[in-house]
């Protein structure tokens, strides 16, 4: 006779953890972009220029982040998304619905998505490299979200020379030859007196020759 075989017995399934609730079935849906709801109170700030950064990196990877919402199609994240896509003139999009979340739950989260993104840091050497090697493959680096001047700094861009103007030549300066002449006497000072005076005798009939000794002056003519 034949033995028939026994089906083992399934352990029956735990149920998660009360804090990973929300990691069960999580379903990606397409919802229209029109019937999606921003959250009034969102404190988190959107700029044009963000807008536009945002916008280049759908453009170059897709639209790869879903957003976060309710059950009433209620945005909890992904409003800078949610700006882009209608910018772009999306019709959809991607969304993922926490349907465990309570009230108060979604709106802690809509800070807390927010704030936890802004206490990452970045290893200064590998993130150098990589956009170094991203730079050599002709990836349009302002999708990464780094202003120009950052990426400059990060990847050390030197700034082009601009042409400067030749120097103007210098006139060269004129050289006037000269009519007058200089002379030293040097003698004991018990001679200078007498010396004195017969340089102003034998000077009286010379115009413009004068006789500089220390802070004495004796011109010819006088």
């Amino acid at each position: 006779m034949a033995k028939t075989a026994r089906k083992a017995k399934q352990a029956p399934t735990e149920a998660p953890p009360s804090d990973l609730r929300g990691m069960q079935g999580l379903n990606v849906t397409y919802r229209a972009v029109a019937d999606l709801i921003p959250y009034t109170k969102n404190a988190r700030t959107h700029s044009d220029a963000q807008n536009d950064v945002i916008c280049k990196s759908i453009k170059e990877f897709g639209f790869t982040n879903p957003l976060l919402v309710d059950s009433k199609s209620g945005v909890i994240a992904g409003h800078g998304r949610l700006m882009a896509a209608r910018k772009l003139g999306m019709t959809e999009v991607p969304c993922i619905e926490l349907a465990h979340m309570s009230d108060v739950q979604r709106r802690a989260y809509v800070l807390a998505d927010n704030q936890t993104a802004l206490l990452a840091g970045w290893d200064d050497d590998l993130l150098v490299s990589e956009l170094g090697d991203l730079a050599m493959a002709d990836l349009d680096l302002d999708a990464l979200g780094f202003d120009r001047k950052e990426l400059d700094e990060l990847l050390k861009v030197k700034p082009p020379k601009t042409e400067r103007e030749p120097p103007t030549p210098r006139k060269p300066k004129k050289v006037v030859a000269s009519d007058e002449f200089t002379m030293s006497i040097r003698g004991k000072r018990e001679h200078q007196s007498a010396i004195l005076a017969t340089l102003q005798a034998t000077l009286r009939p010379f115009e413009g020759v004068t006789i500089e000794l220390g802070i004495m002056a004796i011109e010819g003519g006088k």
